[in-house]
């Protein structure tokens, strides 16, 4: 997917909750004591321990096909948010994530790396259990090769997608 098509993306994904938050300005209240969820591909796990702080363990999944044949890739990392507007169901957030990246080819036995960014976001809660959530932010990547043991790094953006079940 293309840059502009993701932002395009990212603006109109925003632009739903926000309609829906100003059609019903009544006050609410959300669950995030502990929840799990889906993020576009893969699972997690969020732990609100404060009232506006909470911590996000995740494992992500890829395939894709490159120059190399097909690449499996894993990312698993944990994510520190900082929630906003607590009493709408549009809830505003910002952070940091942490992630060891790891990805395999049929051409290369196997790289690792680190990633590190900040995002911010939104979170809309269809019921007080329910949410959805996007966010965007700038990450910088490092990847090095087992095999030939080369580097790559850089910055790139991403773009994050859940659906959470809020238990408690």
């Amino acid at each position: 997917m293309s840059r502009p098509l993701i932002l395009i993306s990212f603006f109109f994904l925003c632009a739903f909750p926000i309609w829906a938050d100003t059609a019903n300005p009544e006050t609410f209240e959300g669950k995030r004591k502990l929840g799990i969820g889906f993020a576009y591909t893969g699972g997690l796990i969020r732990y609100g321990f404060k009232k506006h702080w909470s911590l996000e363990g995740h494992y992500l999944i890829g395939k894709a096909s490159s120059n190399d044949g097909d690449v499996h890739s894993t990312a698993m990392g944990l994510r520190a948010y900082r929630h906003f507007r607590l009493d709408k169901r549009l809830q505003w957030y910002a952070g940091a994530d942490a992630s060891y990246l790891s990805a395999k080819s049929d051409h290369f036995k196997s790289s690792f790396g680190l990633g590190a960014g900040g995002f911010g976001g939104m979170e809309y809660y269809i019921l007080p259990r329910l949410s959805i959530g996007f966010d965007l932010g700038p990450y910088y990547i490092k990847i090095t090769q087992n095999q030939y043991g080369g580097s790559e790094s850089g910055l790139e953006f991403i773009l994050n997608s859940f659906l959470n079940f809020y238990i408690f």
